[in-house]
Protein backbone atom coordinates (compact mmCIF):
# COMPACT_ATOMS: atom_id res chain seq x y z
CA UNK A 1 0.00 0.00 0.00
CA UNK A 2 1.43 3.33 -1.02
CA UNK A 3 1.23 5.94 1.71
CA UNK A 4 1.66 9.46 0.40
CA UNK A 5 4.52 11.43 1.91
CA UNK A 6 3.95 14.60 3.89
CA UNK A 7 4.07 16.90 0.87
CA UNK A 8 1.47 14.91 -1.07
CA UNK A 9 -0.72 14.54 2.00
CA UNK A 10 -0.56 18.28 2.56
CA UNK A 11 -1.61 18.96 -1.03
CA UNK A 12 -4.53 16.50 -0.71
CA UNK A 13 -5.75 18.16 2.50
CA UNK A 14 -5.49 21.59 0.90
CA UNK A 15 -7.53 20.36 -2.07
CA UNK A 16 -10.26 18.90 0.18
CA UNK A 17 -10.34 21.59 2.87
CA UNK A 18 -11.56 25.08 1.93
CA UNK A 19 -8.91 27.75 2.17
CA UNK A 20 -9.12 30.94 4.20
CA UNK A 21 -10.35 33.09 1.32
CA UNK A 22 -13.21 30.71 0.49
CA UNK A 23 -14.36 30.63 4.10
CA UNK A 24 -14.18 34.43 4.18
CA UNK A 25 -16.44 34.60 1.10
CA UNK A 26 -18.98 32.27 2.69
CA UNK A 27 -18.91 34.37 5.86
CA UNK A 28 -19.36 37.57 3.88
CA UNK A 29 -22.25 36.26 1.77
CA UNK A 30 -23.99 34.74 4.81
CA UNK A 31 -23.71 38.10 6.54
CA UNK A 32 -25.26 39.95 3.59
CA UNK A 33 -28.14 37.46 3.54
CA UNK A 34 -28.80 37.18 7.27
CA UNK A 35 -28.09 40.53 8.90
CA UNK A 36 -31.18 42.40 7.58
CA UNK A 37 -33.41 39.55 8.76
CA UNK A 38 -31.54 39.24 12.06
CA UNK A 39 -32.06 42.94 12.74
CA UNK A 40 -35.76 42.65 11.91
CA UNK A 41 -36.23 39.50 14.03
CA UNK A 42 -34.36 41.11 16.92
CA UNK A 43 -36.71 44.09 16.80
CA UNK A 44 -39.90 42.03 16.66
CA UNK A 45 -38.60 39.58 19.25
CA UNK A 46 -37.70 42.43 21.59
CA UNK A 47 -41.22 43.85 21.26
CA UNK A 48 -42.83 40.44 21.83
CA UNK A 49 -40.67 39.97 24.92
CA UNK A 50 -42.79 42.67 26.59
CA UNK A 51 -46.09 41.14 25.49
CA UNK A 52 -47.82 41.37 28.93
CA UNK A 53 -46.84 45.02 29.33
CA UNK A 54 -47.94 45.92 25.79
CA UNK A 55 -51.25 44.11 26.23
CA UNK A 56 -51.86 45.93 29.52
CA UNK A 57 -51.14 49.27 27.84
CA UNK A 58 -53.52 48.56 24.95
CA UNK A 59 -56.31 47.26 27.22
CA UNK A 60 -55.79 49.80 30.01
CA UNK A 61 -59.25 51.33 29.74
CA UNK A 62 -60.88 47.89 29.90
CA UNK A 63 -59.13 47.24 33.22
CA UNK A 64 -60.51 50.39 34.87
CA UNK A 65 -64.26 50.36 34.34
CA UNK A 66 -66.28 52.76 36.46
CA UNK A 67 -68.91 50.24 37.44
CA UNK A 68 -70.66 49.25 40.61
CA UNK A 69 -73.01 46.61 41.94
CA UNK A 70 -72.93 42.88 41.48
CA UNK A 71 -71.49 41.12 38.48
CA UNK A 72 -73.70 39.08 36.21
CA UNK A 73 -73.18 35.30 36.27
CA UNK A 74 -70.42 34.13 33.90
CA UNK A 75 -72.94 32.21 31.80
CA UNK A 76 -74.84 35.44 31.08
CA UNK A 77 -71.59 37.18 30.15
CA UNK A 78 -70.88 34.35 27.70
CA UNK A 79 -74.39 34.62 26.25
CA UNK A 80 -73.90 38.36 25.68
CA UNK A 81 -70.58 37.70 23.91
CA UNK A 82 -72.13 35.03 21.70
CA UNK A 83 -74.96 37.36 20.71
CA UNK A 84 -72.39 39.96 19.63
CA UNK A 85 -70.85 37.50 17.15
CA UNK A 86 -73.70 35.63 15.40
CA UNK A 87 -72.99 32.04 14.50
CA UNK A 88 -70.24 31.63 17.08
CA UNK A 89 -69.72 29.28 20.02
CA UNK A 90 -67.71 29.53 23.22
CA UNK A 91 -64.00 28.88 22.92
CA UNK A 92 -62.64 30.21 26.22
CA UNK A 93 -63.67 32.38 29.14
CA UNK A 94 -60.96 34.51 30.72
CA UNK A 95 -61.37 35.13 34.45
CA UNK A 96 -61.40 38.89 35.15
CA UNK A 97 -58.25 40.24 36.77
CA UNK A 98 -60.03 42.64 39.15
CA UNK A 99 -63.56 43.67 40.04
CA UNK A 100 -63.21 46.65 37.66
CA UNK A 101 -61.98 44.63 34.70
CA UNK A 102 -63.97 43.84 31.59
CA UNK A 103 -64.56 40.14 31.06
CA UNK A 104 -62.88 38.71 27.98
CA UNK A 105 -64.75 35.95 26.20
CA UNK A 106 -63.08 34.22 23.24
CA UNK A 107 -65.58 32.78 20.78
CA UNK A 108 -65.00 30.62 17.73
CA UNK A 109 -66.38 32.03 14.49
CA UNK A 110 -65.55 29.72 11.63
CA UNK A 111 -61.78 29.31 11.51
CA UNK A 112 -61.21 32.49 13.52
CA UNK A 113 -61.21 33.31 17.21
CA UNK A 114 -62.82 36.58 18.27
CA UNK A 115 -62.10 38.24 21.63
CA UNK A 116 -65.16 40.00 23.03
CA UNK A 117 -64.87 42.53 25.88
CA UNK A 118 -68.02 42.51 28.03
CA UNK A 119 -68.94 44.77 30.93
CA UNK A 120 -69.73 42.19 33.67
CA UNK A 121 -72.24 44.55 35.32
CA UNK A 122 -74.33 45.86 32.42
CA UNK A 123 -73.45 43.10 29.90
CA UNK A 124 -72.61 45.84 27.40
CA UNK A 125 -70.29 44.87 24.57
CA UNK A 126 -67.29 47.18 24.81
CA UNK A 127 -65.18 45.81 21.98
CA UNK A 128 -64.61 42.74 19.87
CA UNK A 129 -61.52 41.99 17.83
CA UNK A 130 -60.13 39.00 15.98
CA UNK A 131 -57.29 37.29 17.83
CA UNK A 132 -55.29 37.28 14.59
CA UNK A 133 -55.54 41.09 14.40
CA UNK A 134 -54.36 41.85 17.92
CA UNK A 135 -51.08 43.75 18.09
CA UNK A 136 -49.09 41.09 19.93
CA UNK A 137 -50.32 38.39 17.52
CA UNK A 138 -49.25 40.48 14.52
CA UNK A 139 -45.81 40.88 16.10
CA UNK A 140 -45.72 37.13 16.77
CA UNK A 141 -46.55 36.31 13.15
CA UNK A 142 -44.04 38.88 11.92
CA UNK A 143 -41.35 37.32 14.08
CA UNK A 144 -42.09 33.71 13.20
CA UNK A 145 -43.61 33.79 9.71
CA UNK A 146 -43.13 37.32 8.29
CA UNK A 147 -46.94 37.38 7.87
CA UNK A 148 -46.55 34.78 5.10
CA UNK A 149 -47.77 31.69 6.93
CA UNK A 150 -45.74 28.51 6.54
CA UNK A 151 -43.83 30.01 3.60
CA UNK A 152 -42.57 32.75 5.89
CA UNK A 153 -41.73 30.15 8.54
CA UNK A 154 -39.53 28.31 6.03
CA UNK A 155 -37.82 31.60 5.09
CA UNK A 156 -37.13 32.40 8.75
CA UNK A 157 -35.63 28.99 9.44
CA UNK A 158 -33.49 29.25 6.30
CA UNK A 159 -32.18 32.55 7.63
CA UNK A 160 -31.57 30.93 11.02
CA UNK A 161 -29.69 28.06 9.36
CA UNK A 162 -27.55 30.48 7.36
CA UNK A 163 -26.89 32.42 10.56
CA UNK A 164 -25.39 29.24 11.99
CA UNK A 165 -23.18 29.08 8.87
CA UNK A 166 -22.25 32.71 9.54
CA UNK A 167 -21.24 31.86 13.11
CA UNK A 168 -19.26 28.73 12.22
CA UNK A 169 -17.31 30.47 9.44
CA UNK A 170 -16.74 33.44 11.72
CA UNK A 171 -15.26 31.19 14.42
CA UNK A 172 -13.01 29.61 11.81
CA UNK A 173 -11.74 33.03 10.75
CA UNK A 174 -11.28 34.10 14.38
CA UNK A 175 -9.36 30.96 15.38
CA UNK A 176 -5.78 31.95 16.36
CA UNK A 177 -3.50 30.29 13.81
CA UNK A 178 0.20 30.78 14.42
CA UNK A 179 -0.41 33.09 17.42
CA UNK A 180 0.39 30.73 20.28
CA UNK A 181 0.16 32.43 23.67
CA UNK A 182 -1.23 35.66 22.23
CA UNK A 183 -4.38 36.95 23.93
CA UNK A 184 -4.74 40.36 22.29
CA UNK A 185 -7.08 40.08 19.34
CA UNK A 186 -8.16 36.61 20.49
CA UNK A 187 -9.56 36.91 24.02
CA UNK A 188 -9.96 40.68 24.10
CA UNK A 189 -9.88 43.32 21.38
CA UNK A 190 -6.77 45.46 21.01
CA UNK A 191 -8.37 48.83 21.59
CA UNK A 192 -5.01 50.60 21.52
CA UNK A 193 -4.57 49.61 17.88
CA UNK A 194 -5.72 51.78 15.02
CA UNK A 195 -7.41 51.34 11.69
CA UNK A 196 -8.28 47.93 10.30
CA UNK A 197 -6.72 45.97 13.17
CA UNK A 198 -8.93 47.64 15.76
CA UNK A 199 -12.09 47.15 13.72
CA UNK A 200 -11.18 43.51 13.04
CA UNK A 201 -10.65 42.81 16.75
CA UNK A 202 -13.93 44.47 17.74
CA UNK A 203 -15.80 42.38 15.18
CA UNK A 204 -14.03 39.05 15.64
CA UNK A 205 -13.59 38.95 19.42
CA UNK A 206 -17.09 40.27 20.17
CA UNK A 207 -18.59 37.81 17.69
CA UNK A 208 -16.65 34.89 19.18
CA UNK A 209 -17.91 35.63 22.68
CA UNK A 210 -21.49 36.12 21.52
CA UNK A 211 -21.56 33.10 19.21
CA UNK A 212 -22.47 30.60 21.95
CA UNK A 213 -25.49 32.63 23.07
CA UNK A 214 -26.64 33.27 19.49
CA UNK A 215 -26.50 29.55 18.68
CA UNK A 216 -28.57 28.82 21.79
CA UNK A 217 -31.15 31.41 20.67
CA UNK A 218 -31.31 29.88 17.20
CA UNK A 219 -31.49 26.28 18.42
CA UNK A 220 -34.26 27.10 20.90
CA UNK A 221 -36.33 28.89 18.24
CA UNK A 222 -36.06 26.33 15.44
CA UNK A 223 -38.61 23.89 17.01
CA UNK A 224 -41.28 26.52 16.29
CA UNK A 225 -40.43 26.60 12.58
CA UNK A 226 -42.17 24.51 9.96
CA UNK A 227 -39.50 22.08 8.71
CA UNK A 228 -37.40 21.76 11.87
CA UNK A 229 -40.51 21.52 14.05
CA UNK A 230 -42.03 18.67 12.07
CA UNK A 231 -38.64 16.94 11.92
CA UNK A 232 -38.41 17.08 15.72
CA UNK A 233 -41.97 15.81 15.94
CA UNK A 234 -41.07 12.86 13.70
CA UNK A 235 -38.04 12.07 15.87
CA UNK A 236 -40.25 12.07 18.96
CA UNK A 237 -42.67 9.63 17.35
CA UNK A 238 -39.82 7.40 16.17
CA UNK A 239 -37.55 7.11 19.21
CA UNK A 240 -39.98 8.04 21.97
CA UNK A 241 -41.29 11.21 23.48
CA UNK A 242 -38.75 13.89 24.29
CA UNK A 243 -41.37 16.02 25.98
CA UNK A 244 -44.46 14.96 27.87
CA UNK A 245 -46.78 17.37 26.04
CA UNK A 246 -45.95 19.39 22.95
CA UNK A 247 -46.95 22.86 24.05
CA UNK A 248 -45.52 24.93 21.22
CA UNK A 249 -46.80 25.82 17.78
CA UNK A 250 -45.11 24.33 14.70
CA UNK A 251 -45.25 26.69 11.76
CA UNK A 252 -48.38 28.74 11.25
CA UNK A 253 -51.17 27.81 13.67
CA UNK A 254 -54.25 29.97 14.17
CA UNK A 255 -55.14 31.12 17.67
CA UNK A 256 -58.49 29.38 17.36
CA UNK A 257 -56.76 26.00 16.87
CA UNK A 258 -54.29 26.68 19.69
CA UNK A 259 -57.02 27.35 22.25
CA UNK A 260 -59.40 24.65 21.04
CA UNK A 261 -56.67 22.05 20.64
CA UNK A 262 -58.20 20.91 17.33
CA UNK A 263 -58.25 22.48 13.86
CA UNK A 264 -61.41 24.15 12.61
CA UNK A 265 -61.41 21.87 9.55
CA UNK A 266 -61.27 18.18 10.51
CA UNK A 267 -58.37 16.24 8.96
CA UNK A 268 -59.07 13.88 6.09
CA UNK A 269 -59.40 10.30 7.36
CA UNK A 270 -56.48 7.93 6.72
CA UNK A 271 -58.61 5.87 4.34
CA UNK A 272 -58.93 8.90 2.08
CA UNK A 273 -55.31 10.08 2.14
CA UNK A 274 -54.75 8.74 -1.36
CA UNK A 275 -57.73 10.74 -2.65
CA UNK A 276 -56.78 14.19 -1.33
CA UNK A 277 -55.81 15.48 -4.77
CA UNK A 278 -59.01 14.25 -6.41
CA UNK A 279 -61.15 17.06 -5.05
CA UNK A 280 -59.73 19.41 -7.68
CA UNK A 281 -60.57 17.08 -10.57
CA UNK A 282 -63.74 17.84 -12.60
CA UNK A 283 -66.62 15.66 -11.55
CA UNK A 284 -64.75 14.35 -8.51
CA UNK A 285 -65.91 16.81 -5.84
CA UNK A 286 -65.69 15.16 -2.45
CA UNK A 287 -68.46 15.80 0.06
CA UNK A 288 -67.44 17.90 3.05
CA UNK A 289 -66.52 16.05 6.21
CA UNK A 290 -69.29 16.47 8.74
CA UNK A 291 -68.30 18.25 11.94
CA UNK A 292 -69.60 17.20 15.31
CA UNK A 293 -72.23 19.57 16.72
CA UNK A 294 -71.17 21.80 19.59
CA UNK A 295 -72.84 20.60 22.81
CA UNK A 296 -74.96 23.18 24.65
CA UNK A 297 -73.28 24.88 27.58
CA UNK A 298 -74.35 23.70 31.03
CA UNK A 299 -74.82 27.18 32.50
CA UNK A 300 -75.13 26.11 36.15
CA UNK A 301 -72.01 23.94 35.95
CA UNK A 302 -70.10 26.64 34.07
CA UNK A 303 -70.95 29.24 36.74
CA UNK A 304 -69.78 26.91 39.52
CA UNK A 305 -66.51 26.11 37.75
CA UNK A 306 -65.81 29.79 36.98
CA UNK A 307 -66.50 30.88 40.55
CA UNK A 308 -64.33 28.04 41.89
CA UNK A 309 -61.51 29.05 39.55
CA UNK A 310 -61.70 32.63 40.79
CA UNK A 311 -61.04 31.43 44.36
CA UNK A 312 -57.80 29.61 43.49
CA UNK A 313 -55.74 32.77 43.29
CA UNK A 314 -54.05 31.78 40.04
CA UNK A 315 -51.87 34.26 38.21
CA UNK A 316 -53.49 36.17 35.36
CA UNK A 317 -54.35 35.29 32.61
CA UNK A 318 -56.53 32.26 33.39
CA UNK A 319 -58.60 30.66 30.63
CA UNK A 320 -61.59 28.40 31.26
CA UNK A 321 -62.34 26.22 28.25
CA UNK A 322 -65.58 24.32 27.67
CA UNK A 323 -65.61 20.50 27.44
CA UNK A 324 -64.35 18.95 24.26
CA UNK A 325 -66.81 17.45 21.83
CA UNK A 326 -68.10 14.15 23.11
CA UNK A 327 -67.35 14.89 26.77
CA UNK A 328 -69.93 15.60 29.38
CA UNK A 329 -67.73 17.27 32.01
CA UNK A 330 -66.58 20.86 32.24
CA UNK A 331 -62.80 21.10 31.94
CA UNK A 332 -61.10 24.36 32.85
CA UNK A 333 -57.61 24.73 31.41
CA UNK A 334 -55.66 27.16 33.57
CA UNK A 335 -52.83 28.72 31.58
CA UNK A 336 -50.45 30.87 33.58
CA UNK A 337 -46.76 31.60 34.02
CA UNK A 338 -46.53 32.19 37.77
CA UNK A 339 -46.97 29.91 40.79
CA UNK A 340 -50.28 28.02 41.03
CA UNK A 341 -51.53 29.94 44.08
CA UNK A 342 -50.82 33.53 45.00
CA UNK A 343 -50.53 32.86 48.76
CA UNK A 344 -48.30 29.85 49.30
CA UNK A 345 -47.54 28.87 45.71
CA UNK A 346 -44.30 30.86 45.54
CA UNK A 347 -42.86 29.13 48.61
CA UNK A 348 -44.48 25.70 48.28
CA UNK A 349 -45.49 25.08 44.64
CA UNK A 350 -46.16 21.37 45.23
CA UNK A 351 -48.40 22.13 48.19
CA UNK A 352 -50.23 24.73 46.10
CA UNK A 353 -50.79 22.19 43.34
CA UNK A 354 -52.18 19.65 45.83
CA UNK A 355 -54.52 22.30 47.24
CA UNK A 356 -55.79 23.18 43.75
CA UNK A 357 -56.40 19.50 42.98
CA UNK A 358 -58.23 19.11 46.31
CA UNK A 359 -60.57 21.99 45.47
CA UNK A 360 -61.11 20.55 42.01
CA UNK A 361 -61.89 17.17 43.52
CA UNK A 362 -64.59 18.73 45.69
CA UNK A 363 -66.11 20.38 42.64
CA UNK A 364 -66.10 17.09 40.78
CA UNK A 365 -67.75 15.13 43.61
CA UNK A 366 -70.42 17.75 44.18
CA UNK A 367 -71.54 18.52 40.63
CA UNK A 368 -69.94 15.93 38.40
CA UNK A 369 -67.88 18.65 36.68
CA UNK A 370 -64.12 18.79 36.65
CA UNK A 371 -61.80 21.76 36.99
CA UNK A 372 -58.29 21.22 35.64
CA UNK A 373 -55.27 23.30 36.58
CA UNK A 374 -51.83 23.19 35.03
CA UNK A 375 -49.10 25.00 33.18
CA UNK A 376 -49.49 25.61 29.42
Amino acid sequence: MNIPHNGARHRIMRALWPDYRMVWRWHFLAGLLCLPFVAFLSLTGGIYLFKPQVDDLIDWRYEHLATGGNNAPPSQVVAAALSAVPGSHLLAYELPRTAHSATRVIVSHGADAVRVYVDPHSLKILKHVSEEHRFERIIFNLHGQLLLGNVGSVIVEMVASWTIVLIVTGLYLWWPRGRKGQTGGVVYPRLNAWGRTRLRDLHAVTGAWLSLFVILFLASGLPWSFVWGHALQSVEKTIGRITTIQDWEIGHVRVRDTIAGTPATPPVPDTMTGMKGMSSMPGMDMPPVATAPVPPLDEAAFDRVALTGATLGLRYPVLLTPPATGRTTMAGAFRYTGPPLAHDGARHPRRAGRRARHICGQTDRRSGNRLWGGRP
